[in-house]
Formats: C-alpha cells, sequence, structure tokens
C-alpha cells in the first residue's frame, strides 16, 4: 500500500510541537532534544508506508521518538548524566497517553515541589535563568559572576540531586 505522503507530511507537521514536548521530557537538553526530533522526523520519514492511517498518528509517532531518545541516551552514557530507565520509561508512558497540557500529574507535581524545595535559593535561580529565562550557560555565567564551566557543573549537580530526590520519592511509594 503507497502511503499518501502529502497527507502523511501534514500529519507529521502537526505534531512536532507534541513530539518536541515529548523528547523534551525525557531530555535534559534542549539542544539535545532538537537533534533527536530531527532524528524521528526521519526515522518516521523513513517508515511512512508503515502508517496505518486507520489510527492516531501521535501514539505512532511517540514511540519512534522514544526510540530515538534511547539511542541517544545511549550514546551518550558514558558522559552524561541520565535519568534512571525506570524513571524514563514512566515519563514516556504518562507523557504518551496523556495530552500535552495534562502531562504531569498533582503527584508528581507535588514530588517535584518538594524536591524543588530542598535547593538553595542560588540552585533554584541557576534554574530559572536556565529553564524560564531560557538563559545559555554564558549568559548565566555573566549573570551570576561565575565562570561557564562552573556553571555547567552546579548545573549538573542541580539536575543530579533532583533526579536523585524524584527517585527517592519513587521508592518511597510515590506517584511515580
Amino acid at each position: 500500500m503507497t502511503p499518501d505522503l502529502k497527507h502523511f507530511g501534514q500529519l507529521l507537521a502537526s505534531a512536532q510541537f507534541e513530539l518536541y514536548a515529548f523528547v523534551c521530557i525525557l531530555m535534559e537538553s534542549e539542544n539535545d532534544a532538537s537533534d533527536v526530533l530531527q532524528d524521528t522526523n526521519l526515522a518516521l520519514w523513513n517508515h511512512a508506508e508503515r502508517y496505518d492511517a486507520s489510527l492516531p498518528f501521535l501514539p505512532w509517532a511517540r514511540s519512534f521518538a522514544y526510540n530515538q531518545v534511547r539511542a541517544f541516551r545511549l550514546k551518550q552514557s558514558r558522559s552524561r548524566l541520565v535519568f534512571d530507565e525506570e524513571l524514563l520509561d514512566w515519563f514516556a508512558e504518562h507523557a504518551s497517553t496523556e495530552s500535552i497540557d495534562t502531562r504531569y500529574p498533582a503527584e508528581v507535581m507535588g514530588h517535584l515541589e518538594s524536591c524543588l524545595s530542598k535547593l538553595t535559593e542560588e540552585q533554584r535561580r541557576i534554574l530559572k535563568l536556565k529553564y524560564i529565562g531560557g538563559s545559555s550557560l554564558k549568559e548565566m555565567a555573566s549573570q551570576l559572576g561565575r565562570s561557564v564551566v562552573s556553571v555547567g557543573v552546579m548545573l549538573h549537580r542541580i539536575r543530579a540531586s533532583l533526579a536523585l530526590c524524584m527517585k527517592r520519592n519513587v521508592g518511597a511509594g510515590g506517584a511515580l
């Protein structure tokens, strides 16, 4: 069966925001998420003939994105902090079954707020600069009066601390 490539392209184009958000949930770097999204789009185009138009497109596309995230994480596992596989699987499962606006259950947000409250004011400021302000490491270093390397190390340690805190909450019978 020859796929309707125009229709497939429209589905893929309309799914870009949701796919990018899904990948961002599973990745720690926006730049890496963009790269994984490009790999996902390429994989989807290469498998367009396998898409069954009678089924919803987004869950099918998310499965490709999830596989691309796992492949990327495998390549990067020696040089980066990565989430525990169970936590990654949980995020992927819940993000793929819920709409993007409701992907965070109240229990998860409660755990995250609890973990964030344990950070110092400076650590919270760094997270705000990066994730709310969208600042680069260079911009953050300038604002904080630190070197780019030290800000990168601090951000890495904050992420590790949050990941460990969230994992402890899971181990303590939390919602994750």
